[in-house]
């Protein structure tokens, strides 16, 4: 997106664990990210994240990657 243009990451996944490797690859990624929300449920996790980067398509490729990660949205915001 543009400089200070934001999207919606919505993940889910299984294990609360699989947050920090989520966070590794968006931080290698030098993705900016903030957790806007997170739901927790007995077999799986969603965590929205408002993020700000350029290289959409290279960051959920590397987030697909993550054994684990059953899916993944990305939001542009108007």
């Amino acid at each position: 997106p543009e400089k200070g243009k934001s999207m919606l990451l919505v993940v889910n996944f299984k294990d609360l664990e699989k947050e920090i490797k989520i966070e590794e690859v968006l931080k290698n990624q030098k993705v900016k990210f903030s957790v806007k929300s997170k739901n927790v449920f007995k077999d799986k996790v969603d965590i929205m994240y408002e993020i700000c980067t350029k290289k959409d398509s290279e960051m959920l490729s590397e987030l697909q990657k993550i054994e684990g990660v059953n899916s993944m949205n990305l939001i542009k915001q108007d």
